[in-house]
This record gives C-alpha cells, structure tokens and sequence, in this order.
C-alpha cells in the first residue's frame, strides 16, 4: 500500500525532522514561561490574575484557530500554511521578547498561539500522507515526541535561561527554530491540489464565541465569587447559546465549518474523548508539580524545573515501547494501561507533602509520563484508522482543538481547586485557634507563642496557610486521577478498521 503523498525516503526523513523541530518549538512555548512568570510580574508590575494571562491567552487563541486549518491549508496549501506558521510564529515571539507591559505580553501572546495552531494539526496530517498505514504507529510515534516532550522540556528550558539571559531570551530562541523549519518545509514538503471552498464565517464566529466565554468564565470565576457575579452568568449564558447555535448551524448548513459527518465515527468520537481528558491532566500536572516545589517545598526555579526533565524520558520511552508493540498488541490494552497507570500516580502524589524528597519527585513524573507516552500514540491511530484521507486534516484540527481546549479548561479549573481549596481548608483549620484552647497554651507549646499577641497570631496563620495550600494541592492530584479512570470504560468502545465493516463512517459518507 502506498502513502497518500508520494515522497522519496529522503524527503519522509527531513520532512518528519523539520516537522517534530516545529513542534516541540510550538508545544514548548505554551510552558516554558511559567517559571519566568514571576520575573515578568515584576518587570510589568502587574497583578497575579492578570499576569496568568500570559498563559491563557496563549492556550485560548491556539484553540480558536486550529479548526481554520483545514481551510486555510485547502485553500492556499500545506506547504504554505506550515511556512507561514513557522516563520510567523519565530516574528510574535521576537514581539513577546520585546514587550513594555502585561497588555501587550497578553496580545503578542495571543499573536503567537493564532499563528502556531496550525502547526498540531497539519503536522499530524502530514506524517499521515508521507506515511502508509502500516507505519502510522511508529510515524504518530515519532510525531507524538514533538507534542508530547514540549510542554516537558519547557519549564526546564524556561528556568534555566531566565536564570542566565532574562526571560526575554525564552522568546528569542524560537526565531532561528521557526526560521529553519519554515525554509526546511518549503524545500522538501510537496503540495497537494488546492480546493476552492467556501468559508463558514458564522460557524467559526459562534465556535470562537463559545470557546472564549467559557475560557473567561473559568479564568475569572474565581476572582469574581462564580455566580454570584453578572459577568460570570453572562459568560454562561453566552457559551450555552453559541454552542447551541453552532450544533445547530453545522447540521443545516451546506458547507458547514466542521463536517458533522465526521462524528458518524465512533473511533474519532472516543478519540476527541482521550483527547479532552489527556489535555486536562497533562499540562495541568506538569503546572501543577513547580508551583508545588516552590512555594512549599522552598526549591529554587532552576531546580524545580530540572525535576521534570526525568519526565521527557519517560514520555520519549513509553512512545518508544508502544511504537514497537502497536501492531502485535492491541492498541485499546495499551491506551487502558496508559490511563491506568497514569492515574495510579496521580492517586499518589496526592500523598505528597512538603517534604517530599527529589526521588519521589522524578520517579512518580517518570512513570505517569511514560503512562501518558503508552496513551498517546494508540489513540491517535485508532481515532483516525477508520477515516478516508480527505478527511484526515479537519478531523486533525478537531482532535487538537479538543487538546487544547481541555488543556485550558484544566488549568483553570485545577488552580480554581487550589484557590477555593486553601480558602476552605485555612477556615476549617483555624476555628478551633483561639487563646481559649487549652490544647494550644499547654506546656508543648513554644514559650515565645502568645496567641493574644498579633505577631504570634501571624505565625500561627502562615503555618495554617501553608497546611491548606498542602491539603489542596493533594486534591487537585486526587480529581486528575478520578478524572483518568473515568474515562476508561469508553476505551473500549474503539475498534478496529477491520472490525468496521458494515458501519456507516465518513469513508462511505458523502463530502
């Protein structure tokens, strides 16, 4: 069987090497500035709520641009769309680098997360076409590195050249990446025929709507006490409508901007699922562990972020394995202990405590990495093993759009955990402190605590804080982890192509 796009098998090397190059500078950017977020909120003098932006504008925007890949790429090209993301990615981050105050980090941010959205899915596309179908397993592996070893690698990156350079220099580094990937695909990747097809403005406009409210609604929900403020219920309300408009909109329209058809495939359905879920404990761990190291544990950036580095192998091993066994193997048992073990970790750091040693550290991030590497690969081969080539890009756009979305959904909604988390916990254990408990002005208490004088007071409520914010960190490990084995029973519900027969899938489905 051939690929879909002939190339020589010098062609398939350097076009998959430039294509992993942009991705790992692609995916990395959206971690490695939060170890340089502090030194940014210094320089901008802004707030913590407003410097989280930094992120989120980042996530928001790549998630609201990568379903227009597929038409901008059938309209001007692969070729073209990948140079362009490349190189207009490597020029908003020299806009990053130079930034004077939090607004305009937010917009160029922004800039770069429009201009890299592409990147997800049309490189998945692109190892599939270059590749038959009895390589997409090792081709998704090798893709999967790229995707996956980024958001790793970028705290670790982040700490060290914000230590040495100056967090401007996270952002400088991409321009000779994006600028080197952009020429290497101009040279090597060939172009497949251009179609002239409408574009569904309406159906992007309530799709960007919807993903933008509800993003504002999680992000500011905390600040704004959830419901009880207008702006949060509006936010609500206007991502109930938009999203009830656009389900309707794609199933009447002619050329809607995503093909309902595409969702008669049960495989790509529970893939869209694995994808979610992998986006709202991936990154969000990977957030979660040098905040945790930080501000409890007392280790400085440079460590907190090298810790993670044992986490990259883990993924590049479990990749590795899973590439040699898909194929002999079946792939839902592969995607099963993935998730399984993923989530046994999870359970486990939510017994970490302060002083959790270095150890424990790298090898619970090595196994639950390894876990999400055997995860990965599977899924995406088995989303898209039952969908014809012309439908492989807009399906690629959705299955990253769901990624991206339950990556910024889980961010905010892990550290909204955290927030209210610390807030319960610190109420709950302070109601017994009063210099009327025995218990608190006996003997085994320190002679210089006098819980009637304010400074002794101000000690006791630092310990009680550090003890909530403790207790919160472990729940959110713990709802990760549930989260993880919730999704496992729809695992099953993927078959195999060759189970499919009789089935009505977008192959038999009209375009």
């Amino acid at each position: 069987m051939t690929a879909e796009l002939p190339v020589t098998p010098q062609q398939r090397r350097m076009i998959s090497i430039f294509m992993i190059v942009g991705a790992i500078m692609v995916t990395m950017d959206s971690t490695i500035a939060n170890v340089a977020l502090p030194h940014m909120q210094a320089s901008f003098s802004a707030s913590q709520d407003q410097i989280a932006w930094v992120l989120t504008s980042y996530i928001v925007a790549t998630a609201i641009f990568t379903p227009l890949t597929a038409y901008l790429a059938e309209r001007i090209g692969t070729r073209t769309m990948l140079t362009f993301s490349f190189s207009g990615f490597a020029f908003a981050s020299v806009l990053c680098a130079n930034a004077t105050n939090v607004e305009t980090m937010v917009l160029y941010r922004a800039i770069q997360g429009a201009t890299g959205a592409a990147v997800f899915p049309l490189s998945q596309a692109v190892m599939l076409d270059i590749n038959t179908k009895e390589e997409y397993g090792p081709a998704m592996a090798l893709w999967g590195v790229g995707m996956m070893i980024g958001p790793i690698i970028g705290p670790v990156i982040g700490g060290l050249i914000t230590d040495l350079w100056g967090w401007p220099w996270i952002f400088y580094i991409n321009v000779p990446i994006g600028l080197i990937a952009a020429v290497g695909i101009a040279r090597y990747l060939p172009d497949k025929d251009l179609e002239d097809q409408p574009f569904d403005m309406m159906g992007f406009g309530l799709m960007a709507l919807a993903i933008g409210s509800v993003q504002l609604m999680l992000d500011r929900g905390q600040s704004q006490d959830w419901f009880h403020s207008t702006e949060i219920t509006a936010q609500l309300l206007l991502f109930a409508l938009c999203s009830y408009m656009f389900v309707v909109h794609i199933n009447t329209h002619d050329k809607p901007f995503i093909n309902p058809t595409l969702f008669r495939d049960r495989n790509l359905c529970v893939g869209l699922l694995l994808s979610f879920i992998v986006g709202c404990t991936f990154v969000p761990a990977i957030a979660l562990i040098p905040l945790f190291l930080q501000s409890l544990s007392d280790y400085p950036a440079r460590l907190a972020g090298l810790i993670l580095a044992p986490r990259g192998l883990g993924m590049m091993m479990g990749m590795f394995v899973v590439g040699r066994l898909i194929g002999r193997v079946d792939e839902r048992i592969l995607i099963a202990v993935g998730l399984v073990m993923s989530a046994l970790i999870l359970f486990r750091m939510a017994y970490f405590t302060p002083d959790v040693d270095v150890w424990t550290v790298v090898w619970t991030g090595f196994v639950q990495n390894f876990g999400v590497g055997l995860t990965f690969v599977p899924t995406s081969t088995l989303a898209y093993s039952t969908l014809a080539p012309r439908f492989r890009t807009p399906a690629s756009g959705l299955y990253n759009l769901m990624r991206n979305v339950g990556t910024s959904m889980g961010v905010a909604l892990v550290f909204t955990v955290l927030a209210r988390g610390t807030q319960a916990n610190h109420a709950r254990l302070s109601e017994d402190i009063t210099p009327f408990n025995e218990a608190l002005t006996g003997p085994d208490m320190p002679d210089r605590w006098d819980l009637t004088r304010v400074p002794d007071l101000y000690i006791f409520d630092m310990m009680l804080s550090r003890e909530a914010s403790v207790t919160a960190f472990q729940t959110a490990f713990l709802l990760m982890g549930v989260v993880t084995l919730i999704v496992l029973p729809f695992v099953w519900l993927m078959r195999h192509p060759q189970e499919e027969k009789g089935t009505a899938t977008p192959q038999e489905a009209p375009a």
